[in-house]
This record gives C-alpha cells, structure tokens and sequence, in this order.
C-alpha cells in the first residue's frame, strides 16, 4: 500500500488505541461509577470459576441459569492477569473494544481500501457510547466485539467464499451469544441469509439447496458445539432447556409486568411481586399467561415499546459522563412523564432540565450529533451498495441492516442505551462501505 493514508494509519492507530485505554483512570478514581444494576451479579461467578466452583452439577447457585458462561469467563481471566480492580475490568474491556476496530481495518482494507477501511475502524475507536460501556461491569462491550467481529467476518466470507472464513464468523457469534443469548436471534437471521444466499454461477435448485444447507451448517457448527450443551444441562438439571433463563424472566417481570401495571394503574413493583408468586423461581413457566397479558393490552405494549426503542435509537448517556469528569448530574426519569403526558410531558421534563443545567447540553447535543452521523453514513452506505452491482455487497448490506433492526427494535419497552452498543460497530462497517461506494476498489466491483 503506497497510500499516504497507509503511511500514517498505524501510528494514528496507536495514539487513539493509547488514549481510549487512558479512560480506564477514570474508573480507577471513581470505581463506583462503573457498577450498573445488575454489574454485581457476575463478579462472584467469576470467583466461582476461578476456584473451580461455577457450573457445577448441582442447584445450589440459581443465578448460573439466568447468566451464561461468556463475561464470568472473560472477568476470571481479568482477574487472573490484570487483576480484581474494576479499573483493570475496564482496561480489559477498553482492550477489547479497541481490537475490534483493528480487526475491522484488516478485515475491510483488502476489500474496500484503505480509506474506507480507516473510516470504520475510527469511527469505533471514537465512539462515545462504545467508550462509556467499555468503562461499565457490563457484558456490552464484549458482545460487541464479538458481534462485531463475526459480522466483519461474514462480510470477507460473502467475497472469498472461503470456508474456513464463514466457521470463524459462526464461531464469533456463537461467542456472542455466549456472553449474551440475545444474539441467538441475529444468528438465526444471518443463519438464513446465508442458506438463501444468490450463488456465484448458474446452478440447478437442487444444487442450490445443498450448497445452502452446507453454508448454514458450517456456520451453525461452533453454535452446536458450544452452546446446544448448555441447553442439555440446563434441561437436565434444572428442567429448563434453554441457555438462559433470562428471557423468560424478563417476560414475567418486564414485559408482562409493565403491561399489567400500566393497565391496572397500579406500582410497578406490586404486579412483579404478584406474578412472581403465582409462577416463582429462576425459570417461570407461565410465558402463554404473560403473552396473553401482552397481547389483551396491545396499545399499552406499543407505547411502552416506543418508549424502550427511542434511548436504544438515540440515547448518549451524556449524564454518565459528566458524572465521570465530575459534575453531579442525574437525568431524571423520561419513562414515566412518557407514559402520563405524552410526547408532551417527556418534552415538559426534557426542558426543565436543559433550564437546570445547560452546561449538559452541549454534551447531549454533541453526543446526538455524532450518532445521527453515524447513522447518515450507515444509510449512504447501505442505498450505494444496493445500487452497485457487487452481489456480495448487496448481500452483506442487506445482512447488517437486518442485524441492526433485530439489535433495535427487539429490546422494547426494556430498551437502553447499551443496547445500541454492539449495533454501532455494524455501524462503522456500513459507513466504510458509504467511502468505498465514493472511490470503488476492484473487489467492490465483482
């Protein structure tokens, strides 16, 4: 590469490396702040597998059905090298998300050149929100990077064709889903992208067919190997198939839940207690009654679902922040003002605030712009690659879009900020893809 951009590019890459890793003293000087709701959970699992102890065949630790090995595993390795700080948690997951970027540049540099290729991976190295959950005891900024990567992966394989390719992208994701089973439903999705994928000649429906079903299994295979274990397990030893039971608590004490409370007017906390003692335990069985509760209230599911899908669309989490660079600021509830006024009453509350404390605002607005730029370049990149004529290209656009649809709208009314996290390197892909449709390479042009 004689590119002046390919001349500076590793340097560059080193000094936004080193300076995303020097967010970690943050969390060294303000540790507190990197603990979420529901950080503490993990950590004494990590202990567990460390002395040997998680996962063991017995009943004694509920919490291992509602967690999945995947970020106890990874927090245990922290633990065994770089140690039991939270700050050194951050570190590693600073680490993370800054290899991914790499990854991507590698992977899409050959395909789509070095502009393109440096675009994408920047625009993940700057990412506010990838930084912020980087710094949280959470599993966001790995299942991103894992996501991410079997997704870069999949996009090279949609070019080379190469086997060995699509098992490393089936394997990522089977990492994902690891660390958080809600990626099982991204797996199905690309799952069948890759069985009705066009082919590159002329071939009989029959061939057609089993050409699919080899792809599919290929990239099924790690999954097999690595997680449908856990569904035995899980059924044996709790009489619970499943790799988690997260979902079906989330069903009862979430989804249903809210639906109910909202319906009844009553606290949010008394419907949870009430069907918590009807269908008790770590692996509620009633999901037909709380599907029922969901679909005889379909105007109050929607609205709850709008609510949940606008912070995972466009929130920035700029209070988190200031609180790191030490401004004491709290965003009030947004939820609730929603849900009694409207779009009206969520407005009221959003300019008090800005009335309280307009030093924020620069933050958000700053922070929302860099999303919704994001969001622009992803789109540019998605029309001009389905107007081109590469059909991998076509094929690996229409495969991250569908990603991004199912990471977005799937959360609902439980809908965060960090959901968004693992949507933003799918993002930065499609971006690179907005760069190279400008100044096309050979390989954009099969």
């Amino acid at each position: 590469m004689t590119s002046p951009w390919a001349r500076w590019f590793p340097a560059a890459l080193v000094v936004v490396l080193a300076a995303r890793l020097g967010f970690a003293a943050l969390v060294y000087e303000r540790p507190n702040l990197s603990v979420a709701n529901d950080s503490d959970r993990y950590i004494p699992i990590a202990n567990a597998i460390l002395s040997g102890q998680a996962y063991a065949w017995d009943r004694e630790r509920p919490g291992e059905l509602l967690n999945t090995i995947g970020y106890p595993l990874f927090l245990a390795g922290v633990f065994s090298t770089l140690g039991r700080q939270l700050g050194d948690i951050a570190l590693a997951q600073l680490m993370v998300s800054g290899i991914l970027a790499v990854i991507v540049f590698a992977a899409l540099v050959r395909r789509l050149g070095v502009r393109a290729a440096l675009l994408s991976a920047t625009l993940i190295l700057i990412d506010p929100l990838t930084i912020l959950w980087s710094m949280t005891i959470l599993t966001e900024a790995l299942f991103a990077a894992a996501l991410g990567t079997g997704a870069v992966l999949l996009a090279n394989w949609a070019y080379s064709r190469r086997r060995s390719m699509l098992i490393l992208a089936g394997l990522f994701v089977a990492l994902a889903i690891l660390v958080k089973p809600f990626a099982m439903l991204v797996a199905a999705v690309w799952g069948g992208a890759i069985l009705f994928m066009p082919p590159e000649t002329t071939v009989t429906k029959a061939e057609r067919f089993w050409a699919g079903m080899r792809r599919g299994f290929l990239f099924a295979l790690p999954s097999i190997l690595l997680i449908a274990p856990w569904f035995v397990r899980n059924g044996l030893l709790w009489d619970c198939p499943t790799l988690s039971s997260v979902d079906r608590v989330t069903m009862r004490d979430y989804m249903a839940a809210k639906v109910l409370a909202e319906a009844e007017h009553i606290d949010l906390s008394v419907v949870q207690s009430r069907l918590q003692a009807d269908d008790p335990g770590v692996c509620p069985g009633e999901t037909a009654k709380y599907w029922k509760i969901i679909l005889d209230n379909p105007g109050i599911y929607a609205r709850l679902h709008a609510a949940g899908t606008i912070p995972v669309l466009l929130g920035t989490n700029f209070d988190r922040w200031l609180q790191f660079f030490g401004a004491e600021y709290q965003l009030p509830d947004l939820w609730r003002p929603y849900m009694d006024g409207g779009w009206t009453g969520l407005w009221s509350v959003i300019t008090e605030q800005v009335k309280a404390f307009p030093q924020g605002l620069g933050v958000l607005v700053g922070m929302t712009t860099y999303q919704l730029f994001m969001y622009i370049l992803a789109l540019i990149g998605i029309v001009a690659t389905l107007r081109g004529t590469s059909t991998p290209g076509k094929w690996v656009a229409v495969v991250l879009t569908l990603a991004i649809l199912v990471l977005v709208l799937s959360p609902g009314q439980g809908g965060h900020e960090r959901f968004r996290v693992p949507v933003q390197p799918l993002l930065a892909i499609l971006a690179g893809y907005a760069m190279a449709a400008k100044q096309p390479v050979p390989d954009m042009r099969r």
